[in-house]
């Protein structure tokens, strides 16, 4: 597969968070999706069948960690790879969103540079089982 069928699906609350993750991905070459409630997020998840989920920590009427609990496996027979965005940046939230399987924790307020290069290390490994010329350098 190409990485014009390859996805990522966001659901970040601020506005100037979510337009540079946009920005990052547009950069990278992953078209995105983007999500304002949990039963839309589900869905698209579902249909859309991202490599990447990328979710704030808090959400209204959601929580990052249940959408991923719900998430795992159930996505076109595969679990995307998952960042959590968060300014709670406690040693026990960080666990508990491992133990939960979120790939990646990124402290608010992000730093464009260190935020971008994260996410490419985490496409990578998504796509690693696919094609490496799809590979982002």
């Amino acid at each position: 597969m190409d990485m014009q069928t390859k996805r990522a699906l966001i659901w970040v609350v601020d506005p100037l968070e979510r337009d540079l993750i946009q920005l990052v991905l547009q950069r990278l070459g992953l078209p995105t999706g983007l999500v304002k409630d949990p039963v839309t997020f589900l869905q698209k998840a579902k249909i859309e069948n991202p490599i990447v989920i990328i979710l704030d920590m808090v959400l209204p009427g959601a929580n990052a960690l249940d959408l991923i609990r719900t998430l795992k496996g159930t996505v076109g027979g595969h679990s995307p790879k998952s960042m959590v965005i968060s300014s709670l940046a406690f040693p026990d939230v960080i666990e508990q969103a491992r133990e939960t399987g979120v790939d990646e924790f990124v402290v608010k307020p992000l730093n464009s540079t260190i935020f971008e290069a994260r996410l490419s290390k985490l496409i990578n490994i998504a796509l690693s089982a696919g094609d490496p010329k799809t590979l982002i350098r």
